[in-house]
């Protein structure tokens, strides 16, 4: 499976959810968490969420806008 391919169809395991006493626990389990994953894994939940926020057009590739190098005066 492509790596675009996982990202597209990913879906949230509601199964797995826990419970915490407080929101330090909480922190610290997130934190856990994201250490144990690689960073290949970090990477591939980062372009999930920003494809969650930005939407996903497999056929436009590079910035969407026109960059242009301006030199201001001193």
């Amino acid at each position: 499976m492509s790596r675009i391919s996982e990202i597209t169809n990913a879906r949230l395991d509601r199964t797995k959810f826990a419970v915490f006493d407080s929101f330090e626990d909480s922190k610290q389990s997130e934190r856990e968490y994201w250490r144990s994953c690689t960073p290949e894994e970090r990477l591939t939940a980062l372009e999930m969420l920003r494809k969650a926020t930005f939407g996903y057009d497999e056929n436009e590739r590079g910035p969407k806008g026109f960059f242009e190098v301006v030199e201001r005066e001193k």
